[in-house]
């Protein structure tokens, strides 16, 4: 389903929820509860054409891990330099695979959890 119509669901449940059908809250409620688009998480200049494969879809720099995680740049370093990310070298350049960093987040989820 499109955002503009998840959108429009949200804006007529505020406006006029007292006369909308149980069945038309339901049908709100399940557009709610549905998981995000992970396409829609990329950045618009991060995403390929189809069949297209571009380096910024699957490796970034260490500044744009930074911004990413929303981080300083030597923090990144060092998260490198302690092996808690995972880096590539690519001649004298270093990489991280977008993969890596989804990793570590998720490594990081599961340490908060425990």
């Amino acid at each position: 389903m499109a955002s503009s119509d998840v959108e429009q669901a949200i804006r007529r449940l505020a406006d006029d929820a007292v006369s909308m059908t149980l069945d038309q809250r339901l049908r709100i409620a399940a557009l709610l509860a549905r998981p995000a688009d992970p396409v829609a998480i990329i950045p618009a200049c991060d995403r390929a054409a189809p069949g297209q494969v571009t380096p910024e879809s699957f490796v970034l720099t260490v500044g744009e891990v930074a911004d990413l995680l929303r981080v300083g740049r030597t923090t990144v370093y060092e998260l490198i330099r302690t092996g808690e990310l995972n880096s590539i070298m690519i001649g004298r350049l270093r990489r991280v695979r977008r993969a890596d960093v989804v990793a570590h987040l998720d490594q990081l989820s599961r340490r908060d959890a425990d």
